[in-house]
């Protein structure tokens, strides 16, 4: 797809001036856009046609945190800056014109006065540079959503479609858990880039802090997808936080389509995501220290009450298996048929 070019004003001062803008769409028909939540920033692109015809004039969403914004909030921190420039520029121009036709006019208004007369010589007019606001090089990921048609790209994950809102993270899911693998597979080579300039026991915390991070995405993508599915399927009402508690969301779509997540992993898969669902939760509010009604929740021999939790590698891989296992069988589930009467 070759690149495009829009023209449009910028700014309307008083009704008078008008500062036209290019915007050069990437190879693939896409601009830049750029989260306005402070906390989260997420770039992304959109393309050039959805993003008149669809956006401008109205909201938009974040795909990564969800944030719903005016379409005129999106600019990324390069076009703005380059916004600025040619605010300057033209700026200058216009000042320079209204000094030119002021000082004009009493040259003009003195040649006869024979007490004060004002002879001005005008400067060159400063160079308006209206520069393009071009995008970066396209990316790999490339998504359509299914509901509005808008075709948007990304790097990492995306949970919302920027224009409907549409909750795309059952569409995410798989990519999501391809990417945790590739992060547990690398650790290795993250734990030897931090020896370079750390200690081998500060190396060590690093790659820890690591792991339990990637333990609590794992989770909150499941929860995320789970959320989505169910409402997919047709449920609704389903109270905060309940697909984190494994055998809460497991009741619920099992009432839905009659599938529970034993019929893919099994008891002993559920138990051991069960097992680690409750660690990420250890790891989240108590600091990873086991208590009583952690052992009592989970029936874990590995600890006692007072040590701490540790995260392997092994038990993140064998987690996605699970969850991988049990995200295909939601794939494959049916909202089950009304009775008839």
């Amino acid at each position: 797809m070759d690149k495009q070019t829009r023209k449009g004003p910028l700014h309307n001062m008083n009704d008078s001036y008008q500062m036209p803008i290019q915007i050069e769409s990437d190879e693939n028909g896409l601009i830049d856009r750029e989260c306005p939540n402070e906390n989260c920033l997420f770039t992304f692109k959109i393309d050039l046609h959805d993003w008149e015809n669809k956006v401008v004039g109205h909201h938009m969403r974040c795909p990564r945190c969800g944030l719903v914004a005016p379409y005129d909030k999106w600019w990324t921190q390069g076009q703005l800056a380059v916004l600025n420039a040619n605010i300057k520029s033209f700026a200058l121009g216009l000042v320079h014109d209204e000094l030119n036709s002021t000082f004009r006019q009493l040259e003009r208004q003195t040649q006869r006065n024979k007490y004060v007369r004002i002879s001005y010589k005008p400067s060159s007019r400063p160079l308006y540079a209206n520069l393009p606001i071009s995008q970066t090089d396209a990316w790999e990921t490339e998504i359509t959503c299914d509901e509005c048609g808008t075709r948007f790209s990304i790097i990492g994950n995306a949970y919302f479609c920027p224009c409907c809102g549409k909750d795309l993270s059952t569409n995410a899911i798989q990519d999501s858990l391809t990417s945790y693998r590739r992060r547990i597979d690398d650790l290795q080579k993250v734990h030897d880039i931090f020896k370079q300039d750390f200690s081998s026991e500060e190396a060590e915390k690093q790659v820890e802090s690591i792991r339990e991070d990637t333990l609590g995405s794992i989770v909150g993508t499941f929860e995320s997808f789970c959320k989505a599915r169910y409402a997919e399927l047709g449920g609704a009402n389903a109270k905060r936080g309940v697909f984190q508690r494994l055998r809460d969301g497991d009741d619920l779509f099992d009432e839905l389509t009659g599938f529970r997540y034993e019929h893919r992993i099994g008891d002993d898969g559920l138990d051991f995501m069960n097992l680690m669902f409750n660690r990420r939760h250890l790891i989240t509010h108590s600091n990873g220290i086991v208590d009583e009604q952690y052992l009592r929740k989970t029936g874990d021999t590995l600890y006692a009450a007072g040590q701490r939790v540790i995260v392997r590698n092994a038990d993140l891989l064998k987690l996605l298996d699970f969850i991988q296992e049990a995200v295909n069988g939601l794939l494959d589930a049916k909202p089950k048929e009304s009775p008839t009467t």
